[in-house]
């Protein structure tokens, strides 16, 4: 006996879900909040360039996403995780993070919460912001240098 199963909707959904990622502007996870820190649970390919790490780097590191976090800003992610939690469903967390290569970048992760089975599970869009920090402290530079004069 031989049974056939039409797979074409699946197919479909998961086009349209690949479609759907590849318009948002960042890399998006799934992370499961555990006290020591949120889990990868999955990740977009974006997702690991912003963070500049791949996924192999980063089941490696236990996929924690505190083991990339910039040492001084772990209490502030920490802070704000908590945070989060007790406010309800939306978080954002901006911080620095260590790249691969050892460089440091900074990081904006905004998304929403749930429980599950499995626990808290945040999923989040990652946002290099490095860019928009440099423009700040350009103009934050230029405003001390003509407040001298």
């Amino acid at each position: 006996m031989c049974v056939c199963t039409d797979i074409s909707d699946i197919m479909a959904l998961q086009q349209e879900k690949s479609d759907l990622l590849s318009a948002i502007p960042g890399g998006v996870s799934e992370l499961l909040l555990l006290p020591e820190g949120p889990m990868i649970l999955s990740a977009t390919d974006l997702f690991y360039e912003i963070i500049g790490h791949s996924a192999e780097q980063m089941q490696s590191l236990g996929n924690s996403l505190f083991a990339i976090v910039y040492e001084p800003d772990l209490p502030e992610a920490k802070a704000s995780l908590r945070r989060a939690g007790a406010g309800g469903s939306a978080c954002e967390c901006t911080l620095r993070i260590r790249y691969s290569d050892g460089s440091l970048h900074w990081l904006t992760l905004r998304g929403t919460m749930r429980s599950t089975g499995r626990g808290t599970v945040a999923t989040v869009i990652a946002t290099n912001i490095d860019e928009q920090v440099k423009t700040v402290r350009t103009r934050e530079l230029s405003a001390q240098k003509w407040s001298w004069r």
